[in-house]
């Protein structure tokens, strides 16, 4: 199964990247396995976790 992180999530709604009917609103229309294949569908970046942690170490 897909998991997403809470930050990625945000990240993604903030840059418009997750339309309306993804969020949470338009969520009870659709299906589930819509929105997971939408996200998977999305290129992968590196991950924010991995991000902070280079951050700190620096």
């Amino acid at each position: 199964m897909l998991s997403v992180s809470v930050v990625t999530v945000d990240r993604l709604i903030r840059e418009g990247k997750i339309p309306f009917y993804l969020l949470w609103k338009g969520f009870k229309r659709y299906k589930r396995r819509d929105v997971l294949d939408y996200i998977a569908s999305l290129p992968q970046g590196e991950p924010e976790e991995k991000k902070l942690r280079a951050v700190r170490s620096a």
